[in-house]
């Protein structure tokens, strides 16, 4: 299992847990939206800040619990472009604050931050169309 979003690259920086396996994701919405494709009842994922804070939590069928920490956002950006790495893998980040997110988003005018919570229901919105 591996290319359109879920990797067995140890290397990348989110992680999941799919089908009783650890596996990577290329971005926070990787991690956020997979476990939904997958049907996953709870699903433990870790990753860490772009400012290398651990970020852990919980995604279920019914969003996301147990974030660590609290304050945790994420980046998004639209998926224009042919390279999906560069254009919107790279950018989609977690942060460990809603501000970190947001100094993020003041210098790339194609980004914008938001909560874990609201990343989760653009994930699983997205999962809902596979």
């Amino acid at each position: 299992m591996s290319g359109a979003g879920v990797s067995l690259n140890d290397e990348r920086p989110h992680t999941m847990q799919l089908q009783g396996r650890c596996r990577y994701g290329w971005c926070a919405m990787d991690v956020l939206m997979f476990p939904a494709v997958f049907k996953e009842l709870a699903s433990t994922v870790t990753s860490r800040c772009a400012a290398a804070e651990p970020i852990t939590l919980t995604v279920t069928p019914d969003g996301v619990r147990d974030l660590s920490p609290a304050t945790a956002a994420v980046t998004l950006t639209p998926a224009a472009g042919a390279d999906i790495r560069a254009v919107f893998c790279n950018r989609v980040n977690f942060y460990a604050t809603i501000q970190l997110a947001g100094a993020a988003a003041a210098c790339d005018q194609c980004l914008a931050a938001c909560t874990v919570e609201a990343a989760w229901a653009v994930g699983k919105r997205l999962a809902d169309l596979f």
